[in-house]
This record gives structure tokens, C-alpha cells and sequence, in this order.
């Protein structure tokens, strides 16, 4: 029996539905994850240890019923829902690599394949766009997240997305410090991603913040009265759920000034 794919069955059955269809190597995924938990305990060696948080792990914390981690699993099945909605069999095989990517990351870094699939699944769902590929290699061996069409106007763009995960000791209500951590992140991207490339002004930049409702509350309040100014990037992104005590769940992916009920 795959357990991985058993259990990703039980908590996640959309992510199996996604790729119900296509070739998947879950065999291989099932390894590298017996893989990773025996090199956990070998390095543990019977003391506690401290890990990076997985997809898996988040399941595993479900699993023992602990309620903080079931508005994390809802949002991931529903985006998948949504994806499954948003997408035929051809983009989904398109999409393919980036699940991979998803389910063979076995620390915290799995949510920047979340978030990359978030941001994919608002523009498919907009009905604007087409996706052409993902991962696009550049003439400079950089690579960037998407590469999608515009079929109005046959506007070919790429997007990186940019995955900042806030942390709360260090996050301030300063709009100078935020702007400036902000642009330093941004900037230092677009460089990283685009230098000695031709093709450096297709690429635009979509943020995304991951952190506590209230690191967010001082992200909303920022960009309700700030711009950033950068060139071809947008508003961050972020993810946030309501839930009330009879196990209800409303997810949310929007823009940061969109993200809150008033």
C-alpha cells in the first residue's frame, strides 16, 4: 500500500483527483518520504527533535487532532478544488512538475509551491489568462515560476512568485521599515531572477505573505495607504481562514488590502 498517497486520500482527496489522470511517480514520492522519516530518527537519536513542518506533518497533526492545523488542510483541498474546476487535462499536466515539487518537499518550503499554485489558480479562475508553461528556463539559467498568455490582447507574460513568510518577532507597524524590507526582498529578486537577461522587463513579480493574522493586519494597514512603486509588481497575496466552533472553514487568497472582513 502507498500510505502517502492513502492518506493524502483521506485529507487531501483533491490533490489525488488532480492527478488522477496522469502518470504521477507515487511510488517514488512514498520512498523519499520513508526516507526522510528514518533520517529524522536516525538524527534524533531518541531525543527530541525540532523540525521544519511539512504537508505531511500537517496531516500527521490532524490526524492526533489537533484543530489549528485543519483550516491549513481545508485551504489546500479547496484550492485543488478549485484547480481541478479552473484547468483541463492539459494544464494540469503542465502544472504536474510544480505538485511534484509540492509533495517531495519535506520541510516548510511546501508552502512556496502553495503559493505558487494559489497564485496560478487566481489568474486561471479570471478567465484572462492561459497558462503556457511552467518553469521557464531564461537565457541568463535562471528560471522563473510561469510563463502565461493573454489571449485579448496575445500579451505573453512571465510571473515569479515571491514567497515572504513574516516573522513575528521581527515584524513592526513601521511603514518605513516595512517598505523597506519590502523593497530590499523584491528588488533583490527581480535581480537575482533577471540579470543578463533579455527578457528581464516580460517578468513580473507577485508577492505573497504567509504569517499570523496579525502580522497581516500590519501588512492590510500598510498597503492601504502605501505603494511600493516597484516596477511590474503587485500587491502581495496571502492566505487567511475563518473557522467557528462547529468546524466550519472559510479560506481565503487575496490581495493583502482584500484579505479581511471589515
Amino acid at each position: 500500500m502507498n500510505l502517502v498517497k492513502e492518506n493524502l486520500r483521506l485529507y487531501l482527496p483533491a490533490i489525488v483527483e488532480f492527478l488522477g489522470k496522469h502518470d504521477f511517480p507515487w511510488t517514488k514520492v512514498n520512498s523519499d518520504f520513508n526516507k526522510k522519516i528514518e533520517k529524522r530518527l536516525k538524527e534524533a537519536s531518541g531525543e527530541t527533535s525540532t523540525v521544519e513542518a511539512s504537508i505531511y506533518d500537517i496531516i500527521i497533526s490532524c490526524k492526533k487532532g489537533l484543530k489549528d492545523y485543519e483550516g491549513l488542510l481545508v485551504f489546500f483541498n479547496r484550492l485543488f478544488e478549485e484547480l481541478i474546476i479552473n484547468t483541463d487535462d492539459n494544464t494540469r499536466a503542465v502544472i504536474k512538475t510544480t505538485v511534484w515539487n509540492l509533495l517531495i518537499s519535506f520541510d516548510s518550503k511546501y508552502l512556496n509551491y502553495i503559493g505558487e499554485l494559489a497564485v496560478l489558480n487566481n489568474l486561471l479562475k479570471s478567465k484572462t489568462v492561459e497558462l503556457i508553461k511552467c518553469e521557464v528556463s531564461l537565457d541568463n539559467n535562471k528560471s522563473i515560476d510561469f510563463d502565461v498568455l493573454f489571449p485579448e490582447n496575445g500579451m505573453r507574460v512571465l510571473i515569479e512568485v515571491v514567497n515572504i513568510h513574516l516573522d513575528s518577532q521581527k515584524t513592526e507597524d513601521d511603514p518605513k521599515k516595512i517598505q523597506g524590507f519590502l523593497k530590499k526582498r523584491l528588488t533583490d529578486k527581480r535581480k537575482s531572477k533577471t540579470q543578463d537577461s533579455k527578457y528581464a522587463d516580460k517578468v513580473h513579480l507577485i508577492p505573497v505573505l504567509w504569517g499570523s493574522h496579525k502580522d497581516l493586519r500590519i501588512y492590510e494597514r500598510f498597503f492601504k495607504s502605501h505603494k511600493l512603486d516597484l516596477p511590474l509588481t503587485y500587491e502581495p497575496m496571502a492566505y487567511l481562514t475563518y473557522s467557528d466552533s462547529n468546524g466550519y472553514f472559510e479560506t481565503y487568497f487575496n490581495p493583502i488590502t482584500k484579505l479581511f472582513k471589515e
